[in-house]
């Protein structure tokens, strides 16, 4: 595996507090972090990609969370339920309009969890998302960050093929970058991540 998920989800699990919460988490398809709606009251998953959605839905019945969720495919700005807390899953920097996600997501909860790639990642500058990791965090407004933390992750290949094959959509930029390692074997490459907690009334 080439990121260790295990160590995100405790992270996660470790700064927010999810227990009773109902969460609306936003790219939540992959089913990679859900480890903390066994807390969770309840968690509606949202994702445009319906294969992942259908892939979160396996996992979660494998994991007999079934129950405990709904599924959501579609636009992050066409959910329309109320929760306690919108949980950005690495998928705010993906979007189009940073500001316009984050307006929404005050309106759907008092609180929010941005969990995304550090700003100045490795990892990120090699994926071609450097420039939206840096934006969508420049998007949060300084004020409304009630706590943060920077936690050390790493993504680790076997190979340049391996790496080449995780990152084959991410363009020809990404392309570019990673040839680097053509002849490097392992591949460690840090990808430091951030968590914030945003206070949604102090969004504007």
């Amino acid at each position: 595996m080439a990121t260790d998920l295990r160590f995100i989800a405790t992270s996660l699990d470790d700064f927010y507090d999810f227990n009773r919460k109902f969460v609306i988490a936003v790219g939540a398809g992959n089913g990679s972090l859900i480890e903390y709606a066994r807390q969770a009251r309840f968690v509606i998953a949202v994702d445009k990609d319906g294969g992942a959605i259908d892939r979160l839905r396996r996992r979660v019945c494998d994991e007999g969370l079934g129950g405990r969720f709904f599924m959501f495919v579609g636009d992050f700005a066409s959910v329309p339920f109320l929760a306690d807390v919108v949980l950005f899953e690495f998928s705010l920097h993906e979007m189009s309009d940073w500001r316009a996600a984050l307006q929404h997501a005050r309106r759907l909860a008092p609180e929010m969890v941005v969990l995304d790639h550090a700003p100045g990642s490795p990892w990120s500058w090699f994926a071609g998302e450097d420039r939206g990791v840096a934006e969508c965090w420049a998007a949060v407004p300084a004020a409304a960050i009630r706590r943060e933390r920077i936690c050390e992750g790493v993504q680790r290949f076997g190979d340049y093929t391996e790496l080449k094959i995780r990152l084959r959509n991410q363009g020809a930029t990404s392309r570019a970058r990673i040839v680097e390692f053509q002849n490097t074997a392992p591949i460690a490459i840090p990808m430091p991540f951030r968590l914030a907690l945003v206070d949604s009334h102090l969004v504007v």
